[in-house]
C-alpha cells in the first residue's frame, strides 16, 4: 500500500523573501541588557534606546524578536498554568459514588 502524499515545502534558499539573519548569543545579550536598562524608566518601550545597543540591528528586528520573546512567554505561561491545574486534577479526590 502506497503512504499517503504530504507537502513539501521549498527550501530556504528558493524563498523570495529577505533572508532573515539568525540572532547571536551575543546580541541576544545585548538586547537583554538593553531591555534591563529600559527597565528602570517607566513607559512603553522604544526601539531607539534599544538600538544603541544593537547598532547591527533596525528597529523592526528588534521589536519582531521582542514580539516573539513575548509570545514565547506567554506560551509558557499556559502551558506550565494547563500543567499545574492537570496535576492538581489528577490528585484530586474521588467523589464517592452515588447510591440508587
Amino acid at each position: 500500500m502506497k503512504p499517503p502524499s504530504r507537502l513539501r515545502s521549498a527550501p530556504a534558499r528558493f524563498r523570495l523573501d529577505p533572508a532573515v539573519r539568525v540572532w547571536t548569543d551575543r546580541e541576544k545579550r545585548r538586547l537583554l541588557q538593553a531591555l534591563r536598562a529600559q527597565a528602570q524608566t517607566p513607559g512603553p518601550l522604544r526601539p531607539e534606546q534599544l538600538k544603541k545597543y544593537l547598532p547591527s540591528r533596525n528597529e523592526d528586528e528588534i521589536l519582531a524578536f521582542v514580539d516573539l520573546l513575548k509570545e514565547r512567554v506567554a506560551r509558557e505561561a499556559v502551558k506550565a498554568r494547563y500543567r499545574y491545574r492537570q496535576c492538581k486534577e489528577k490528585d484530586a479526590p474521588v467523589p464517592a459514588p452515588i447510591e440508587v
